[in-house]
């Protein structure tokens, strides 16, 4: 059975215990948006925001335009699956930015490289 791709972006969205407004978030639209593109009201995307719907998802973009027939990727072990998700609820309750994680990741990258060195 073929899936439209409001049908296979709402699917993988709940897979991965996102909210509508993590996705929304993460592609730079209103959570209305990402409402509408489930609904299938909007059904045309700009190049950019199926490539970053796609890597949210984590998905490739040729799954979610219907270019390729496989099945999605398996979602992680939910138990990891569900640290992620409550360290993304902390964050977003901290009101912790992108670019502050990425800054936070540097460090232990940084951190990590110090520790092999001795």
């Amino acid at each position: 059975m073929s899936t439209s791709m409001n049908e296979r972006i709402k699917k993988r969205r709940l897979e991965l215990n996102l909210t509508m407004l993590e996705v929304a978030n993460h592609v730079g639209v209103s959570e209305a948006t990402v409402s509408r593109w489930e609904s299938g009201y909007i059904a045309n995307m700009r190049q950019d925001r199926i490539l970053l719907l796609a890597e949210i998802l984590k998905v490739e973009p040729g799954y979610l335009i219907g270019w390729e027939k496989s099945e999605t990727p398996e979602p992680p072990p939910p138990q990891l699956s569900d640290v992620y998700f409550r360290l993304a609820k902390e964050a977003e309750e901290r009101k912790i930015r992108p670019e502050e994680i990425r800054e936070a990741l540097d460090l232990i990258d940084m951190l990590r490289r110090r520790d092999r060195k001795k």
